[in-house]
């Protein structure tokens, strides 16, 4: 699958929704598990581990949010912050 970062909507000072448009219409998953996802940037590849929750139904079709917080000391390019595919 691949993703574009559409928006982003800072929720906290360390906490960032993104919506990103996928490449299929529906993402199968079991509460819990988690997706590897790889983003590229002008510095490169870099992956993160990810699990999907849904708790709205604002998204539409082969759209998706992630809800992300910072970590101490993780770097921003890390933390995804700038539009980014994945």
């Amino acid at each position: 699958m691949k993703a574009e970062l559409l928006w982003t909507e800072h929720l906290s000072p360390t906490s960032i929704r993104m919506r990103w448009r996928a490449s299929v219409d529906a993402l199968e998953f079991e509460p819990g598990q988690f997706y590897r996802f790889t983003f590229n940037d002008s510095d490169g590849a870099f992956e993160r581990s990810y699990t999907f929750a849904q708790y709205e139904n604002d998204c539409p079709a082969g759209h998706f949010d992630l809800l992300i917080s910072e970590t101490k000391g993780e770097e921003p390019r890390n933390y995804c912050s700038t539009r980014r595919r994945v």
